[in-house]
């Protein structure tokens, strides 16, 4: 028998929310975990906020629910439990979020709302600043030989924090609330893996294309030295992807990508790559290094010396999903540029020795996304700046391809731009080459291309530019 009502109320209320959650998981238990995915995750200057932030539609069915038991904490069963419509349930769910209940009716509470979040019919509800507050609190929360209640309860309140994150307006309301330093407080402590990488999860999407919070996750002064050290250290493959992430993100951010670089990120991606170790993460590794690609002297020696060539120019081949050709040829135009500096010549000879230029011209098929052939035709156009280089890349076939590019109307402008900007620089100093490409009689077409109002002046100029060297 139970020993008194008060703890008979505490039994109901903890078999009611272990009855909502088990309900919700009927469902949601066939489907992959409601977190952010980032398979499709493109170059932030292409893809929309809100593309890379969709929930996965759930749809939980209104049932009734009795003679639900939980033979770790009840040790009876609990008759005559009704679940009535859903957001009454939600309402009980959330009430039960109260100090008043047990930890791990709380924690119950708490793993339910992780699943129901994923359905818009409850998303808006839980994303109330009051629940959020609620469910911050529990966090801080430490009670005596309940440490693992607590922590699992955690765990479900990163998971929930980390899907409502993926909306930009209850970004501001969690970090208005004060989650991110009670979630960096968390990374101080020993935690599951589970724990951990809920955690970083929440950070990340907290971080994702907002400035003001990457600004706050950055002024822990040891951020950068800790989440190396998880990436050092850690055995869980799903903490290893969050960690990637939120650098990642983090990145966007020009003084971080100083700090990044400082406590040899990039140098353990290299060496994590080298072991196999990122199969499951590839793209998430190259978009984090196009973050820290630039044409400084700093990065041009670390990509050189950590040995990132090799692992770029590898991403470039046929087997490589589309995405990660994309960001590979992306972070060979960023880390050359447009600058001088004592390491550009050394860096544009060893992609050349890695047989760049035969993977470059591939990646101008037909076959590949718009986006890839525009950044696949910039980083040869980066290349094509050395007369020498110029001259291998026409010999293996470039211009053709390239002509083609340019007189497809069906391509974008910024595609048929970088096509142009290629052109250009083979034509200059080679009177060869500037034969070949003003016979094809691209001359109209680049006149059309200069006077298009959708093109920057940047990009005008560029025309322009190659006009010139072929007239």
């Amino acid at each position: 028998m139970l020993r008194d009502a008060s703890h008979y109320l505490e039994n109901k209320q903890y078999a009611a929310a272990q009855g909502l959650y088990k309900q919700a998981d009927i469902e949601i238990k066939k489907l992959p975990d409601p977190g952010v995915n980032y398979k499709h995750l493109k170059d932030k200057a292409d893809f929309g906020y809100n593309d890379c932030c969709k929930l996965n539609q759930i749809d939980v069915p209104i049932a009734e629910v009795d003679n639900i038991s939980d033979d770790d904490f009840i040790k009876q069963t609990i008759d005559e439990i009704i679940v009535a419509e859903r957001q009454a349930n939600l309402h009980k769910l959330v009430e039960m979020l109260d100090k008043k209940f047990p930890i791990k009716c709380r924690k119950r509470s708490v793993k339910a709302l992780s699943w129901l979040i994923a359905d818009p019919t409850h998303y808006s509800k839980i994303a109330e600043n009051r629940v959020i507050k609620i469910l911050i609190n529990i966090l801080d929360e430490d009670i005596p030989n309940k440490h693992n209640e607590c922590n699992k309860a955690k765990m479900y309140v990163a998971l929930v924090l980390a899907n409502l994150a993926q909306n930009i307006d209850s970004q501001k309301s969690i970090a208005d609330a004060g989650a991110i330093p009670k979630l960096l407080k968390l990374l101080n402590k020993w935690l599951s893996d589970k724990l951990e990488a809920n955690v970083l999860l929440a950070l990340s999407n907290l971080a994702l294309c907002n400035p003001k919070n990457q600004l706050q996750i950055a002024s822990r002064k040891d951020i950068f030295p800790l989440l190396t050290n998880i990436l050092n250290n850690s055995l869980s493959d799903e903490c290893i992807k969050n960690v990637l992430m939120l650098l990642s993100n983090l990145a966007d951010k020009a003084e971080n990508q100083v700090n990044m670089i400082k406590v040899g990120f990039i140098s353990r991606l290299v060496t994590m790559y080298s072991k196999n170790l990122f199969n499951n993460h590839k793209l998430i590794m190259l978009i984090a290094l196009s973050k820290l690609a630039n044409n400084s002297v700093e990065a041009q020696q670390l990509f050189l010396e950590a040995g990132v060539i090799p692992l770029v120019v590898n991403m470039l081949r046929k087997d490589s999903p589309d995405d990660c050709k994309f960001f590979a040829a992306k972070i060979i135009e960023l880390i050359i540029g447009d600058g001088d500096s004592e390491y550009k010549d050394n860096l544009i000879n060893t992609f050349i020795e890695e047989g760049v230029i035969a993977l470059l011209i591939d990646m101008l098929e037909k076959t590949l996304p718009d986006n890839c052939r525009e950044w696949g035709a910039s980083a040869l156009g980066r290349l094509a700046v050395n007369e020498d280089i110029g001259t291998k890349i026409a010999n293996a076939g470039a211009i053709p391809i390239l002509i083609e590019m340019l007189k497809d109307n069906t391509l974008s402008c910024k595609c048929r731009v970088s096509a142009t900007f290629v052109l250009g620089n083979l034509a200059a100093g080679n009177n060869k080459n500037k034969k070949i490409i003003a016979d094809a009689g691209i001359i109209p077409i680049l006149l059309a291309l200069e006077n298009m109002d959708e093109l920057d002046v940047m990009a005008k100029a560029l025309v322009k530019n190659t006009l010139g060297h072929i007239t």
